[in-house]
């Protein structure tokens, strides 16, 4: 409710099975929804994903065995602009990834602390034990730095 009071002005819808659904003033939005979409009367565009916790811990919505520490799940940037972290963001891209997906994981990978690397490395393999990722995330080319 606060993020529609904040952008009072814009009109919101959710994505549900695919298909984009008008989203009411009041209306709780329950699992399985994930995703929000507004847009403002000047017609700027935003895309709002929700996670899903048990108040400890993130949980995986694709895989809920795959979870985070909540004190984990999200960073914040030289500005203190809170992110999620980068092993959530690569998990999410691994699901079908892109040329781009492919080139943020070999960016990034080597950038990771060894907790992070090996909580992605332990994600894949529950989520897709035949990954390539974990192969790369493995590789000794893609030692911290």
């Amino acid at each position: 409710m606060e993020l529609r009071e904040h952008l009072r002005d814009w009109k919101f819808s959710y994505m549900i099975c695919g298909k984009s659904v008008k989203w009411n003033d009041r209306q709780l939005l329950m699992l399985p929804i994930h995703e929000l979409h507004a847009v403002s009367p000047i017609g700027m565009k935003l895309e709002v994903l929700l996670n899903e916790s048990d108040g400890i811990d993130w949980i995986y919505r694709r895989e809920p065995r795959v979870r985070l520490n909540l004190a984990k799940w999200i960073c914040r940037n030289s500005e203190s602009i809170p992110l999620i972290a980068p092993e959530i963001a690569l998990l999410y891209k691994s699901k079908n990834p892109r040329p781009h997906d492919e080139l943020d994981l070999k960016s990034i990978v080597g950038l990771l602390s060894r907790e992070q690397r090996a909580w992605l490395i332990e994600s894949l393999v529950k989520t897709n034990p035949a990954h390539d990722w974990i192969g790369v995330c493995r590789s000794p080319e893609s030692v911290e730095i």
